[in-house]
């Protein structure tokens, strides 16, 4: 047996000012992860940045996404860059402001990593904005139904969007992964939208804790039942389940 034929409870609490989640099967707790300070990370944000210079030695801009923070910005990794005020001339240039997401977080004295291929990952696929691909996770090995799945998919992401089939996806009703598609891409809409006339610095878009993430990706057969002994955190997931995974409401317990 593998851990994820016998996995059955996810337990969710603060421990020294971090949040524990732990993963328990019938042989016991099988997996930990620590969230030291989960207010503190920026991973998966977007925000509105402005280039403060171009470093054209290697080909890569550092762009000050909040008040007094930079991150570094790749222009090989980034041709296509998202303004968010009109733009003048063909370059990307100190001054403008652009909208960028958080792709990895700092480490130690090496600054967060930026990109302008935004996504906006769901249960059963992530929409990617910037890269227009339509790809399937490697564990899907139903051909059929990615054959039936991948002719839907143009006609919802239109030609401004990728998509990113997820392992969860596999034999879905091929229904819920286009209503999530949807609502993935009315997000990102709403998010351009306001990205006009929001002030530079703006957090456009910040990413769900990563104690709401673990329950996101993991298989929702495999997961009976989801505690927490912590108020705060069970009225979030509550809100999150209620919205997104409705189907696994009922699984939490306070």
């Amino acid at each position: 047996k593998t851990w994820e034929k016998i996995l059955n409870k996810l337990i969710v609490t603060r421990w020294n000012q971090g949040i524990l989640t732990a993963l328990q099967s019938e042989e016991g707790i099988i997996q930990l992860n620590l969230d030291p300070a989960p207010d503190s990370s920026v991973l998966g944000n977007i925000y509105i940045g402005k280039v403060k210079n171009i470093v054209k030695n290697i080909n890569s801009a550092f762009v000050e996404f909040t008040n007094g923070r930079m991150g570094y910005y790749s222009l090989a990794e980034n041709r296509n860059h998202i303004y968010a005020k009109e733009h003048s001339g063909s370059f990307l240039k100190a001054g403008d402001e652009i909208v960028v997401q958080v792709s990895r977080d700092s480490v130690k004295t090496k600054a967060p990593v930026l990109t302008g291929n935004i996504s906006f990952p769901g249960k059963y696929c992530v929409l990617t904005l910037g890269k227009t691909v339509i790809g399937f996770s490697s564990k899907i090995k139903n051909q059929e139904w990615k054959a039936a799945v991948k002719q839907m998919l143009p006609k919802e992401a239109g030609t401004e969007y990728g998509v990113i089939i997820r392992t969860n996806a596999q034999d879905a009703d091929p229904d819920i992964i286009i209503n999530e598609l949807v609502s993935l891409r009315e997000t990102s809409s709403r998010m351009l939208s306001e990205a006009a006339y929001r002030t530079c610095f703006s957090q456009l878009y910040r990413s769900v804790p990563s104690y709401i993430s673990d329950i996101r990706d993991l298989n929702s057969g495999l997961l009976q039942e989801i505690i927490t002994d912590d108020s705060s955190i069970c009225q979030q997931l509550q809100e999150y389940l209620a919205c997104f995974q409705p189907e696994d409401h009922q699984k939490l317990t306070y």
